[in-house]
């Protein structure tokens, strides 16, 4: 049985509760295969992360870690449960080299993809360490962590250092859709200015205008 992880922070938890959670109960996940990691006391998008990643069993089993500005598929259930193994890129974006390297791939040529990505425990638990580890001292550590976020960019780094024969599965159509534009925005990269970042592989495009016509309404009785 696949396994969840919602990461996310106070003020986005409206829309995990109110849209996301409730769009996967539906397809029939249950709630006790999902975790909601709730940044509750503001520690930063990074930090939350090392701290969730510190969390997780050590076992051999992984979990399929998701952002909280995200909309699934509609059979989001089936697929993660089919595909649930190694290293699994869920989602890509006009930042990846190339959206069409769909099927296993080397490390060095997986998709960018946090917002929805499946990891075995035992590669974020040891990235984490080895983030606590160097912090303080390693010198391009420090660089990249030092505006508190850059998880993705800092895993990478780690992954390509220690597990470069290891192989990914970028999959297509995409697991999932990023739509942080309808719920506020970006909430750290703020650099994006009003640039909305899709999915050119995500094809339940009428899931998000669904999804869209929902908030709307929320938003007239609010």
């Amino acid at each position: 049985m696949a396994k969840y992880m919602i990461h996310t922070y106070s003020k986005r938890l409206w829309y995990v509760k109110e849209y996301l959670l409730p769009s996967m109960y539906e397809q029939g996940i249950k709630e006790e295969d999902i975790i909601v990691w709730n940044d509750y006391s503001g520690k930063g998008n990074l930090i939350s992360c090392i701290e969730s990643f510190m969390s997780v069993p050590d076992d051999d089993n992984g979990i399929w870690h998701l952002q909280d500005d995200i909309i699934i598929c509609r059979d989001f259930k089936k697929r993660t449960e089919e595909l649930d193994t190694g290293i699994v890129c869920g989602f890509c974006c006009e930042y990846d080299p190339d959206v069409n390297s769909a099927g296993i791939v080397r490390i060095i040529n997986m998709w960018w993809s946090f917002p929805c990505i499946r990891i075995p425990n035992k590669y974020v638990r040891e990235f984490a360490e080895w983030f606590n580890a160097r912090k303080d001292n390693d010198f391009e550590v420090i660089h990249l962590a030092k505006k508190n976020k850059n998880d993705d960019l800092l895993f990478r780094y780690w992954l390509e250092r220690n597990y470069i024969t290891e192989r990914a599965i970028c999959v297509k159509p995409n697991l999932v859709d990023h739509i942080d534009y309808l719920i506020g925005g970006t909430s750290i990269n703020h650099n994006r200015g009003d640039k909305i970042i899709k999915s050119p592989c995500f094809e339940d495009i009428d899931l998000v205008y669904a999804l869209k016509e929902k908030l709307e309404e929320r938003n007239d009785i609010h």
